[in-house]
């Protein structure tokens, strides 16, 4: 039985650790599961990203009263004063909610995903178990027990292969959110005199 270690640490780092690291920058950003698969999103070593009841919040992870609220229909709130914003600005805003309900929706799913795995691997465990028990009883060998092994072992590689894909392209939405704060900044004022941001 071959089971490699960086499958198996994909499946501890998603459903043991509760964070999740988007592709191998994860030095620079990741998504943490707060609560029971509730992701929030953390970059630039301060901005958090979360959504909570139809709604984005971007705060500042140093002084958690410092927030950027967008809704579900598309306002914009700064430390809870409402935002107008030209035609433009509810563009790039909008932009900004459907990205990051999106990238909070895949996460969670992965995060199911990877739990599901991580009953996998322990039904491997117990499967082993049973294994080394029917090696007791006739028609059923060492050579038998290995080849059960090594076939649910391609099973769940196979698994955290595709998981280790997706995560990969929640990567890149992440840098794209990330590349619209600056210009969200410069086209709505209210965000301009925030440093954090």
């Amino acid at each position: 039985m071959n089971i490699k270690p960086p499958i198996i640490a994909v499946v501890f780092l998603i459903t043991g650790c509760g964070v999740l690291a988007a592709g191998d920058r994860y030095d620079r950003h990741h998504i943490e599961m707060r609560g029971f698969f509730r992701p929030q999103l953390v970059y630039n070593e301060n901005i958090e990203v979360y959504l909570r009841n139809g709604t984005v919040y971007i705060l500042d992870g140093d002084f958690e009263q410092n927030q950027v609220k967008i809704t579900r229909d598309n306002r914009l709130y700064v430390n809870d004063v409402s935002v107008a914003t030209d035609s433009t600005g509810r563009r790039l805003t909008r932009a900004y909610y459907d990205l990051a309900a999106q990238i909070m929706k895949e996460t969670k799913k992965i995060g199911i995903e990877g739990a599901k795995m991580g009953l996998r691997g322990a039904g491997i465990g117990a499967k082993a178990v049973v294994g080394v028990i029917r090696m007791l009883l006739p028609n059923y060998n060492s050579q038998d027990f290995e080849r059960d092994m090594d076939e649910a072992a391609a099973k769940l590689e196979a698994r955290a292969k595709i998981l280790e894909e997706k995560g990969g392209l929640i990567d890149e939405k992440i840098e794209r959110l990330k590349d619209m704060h600056p210009k969200m900044k410069k086209r709505i004022p209210a965000l301009k005199d925030l440093e954090w941001f």
